[in-house]
């Protein structure tokens, strides 16, 4: 599964909407990047490195847990067939976020 540019930003741009409608004035949200990982079974699959800037625990849980459900409509009209995975980093843990696109030499939206 090879995804285009224009795909991995459409991908960024649902999800910035989603998350900046529920936690407008409360956390900022970016970069958001779309990484192709390989599970342990060799198959492909899209992970989404989210980066946000705020308060952690305003980061509800409860509601942030629904993300990928909330955006497989919409997913599976970009051609994503796979459910990908999502993950939180703080600002300021955001270098590990670089260093997971590096390892995979992958090209981050900006």
């Amino acid at each position: 599964m090879m995804i285009t540019q224009d795909v991995s930003d459409a991908i960024v741009e649902m999800v910035y909407e989603d998350l900046s409608g529920r936690f407008q004035g409360e956390l900022e949200f970016g970069p958001i990047n779309i990484v192709q990982e390989i599970d342990e079974y060799g198959d492909p699959y899209l992970h989404i490195l989210i980066v946000f800037d705020g308060d952690q625990s305003k980061l509800d849980s409860k509601w942030t847990v629904g993300l990928m459900t909330r955006l497989l409509p919409q997913l599976l009209d970009l051609g994503i067939k796979h459910f990908p995975h999502r993950s939180f980093f703080s600002k300021e843990d955001s270098e590990i976020v670089k260093e997971r696109i590096k390892r995979w030499h992958w090209n981050p939206t900006p």
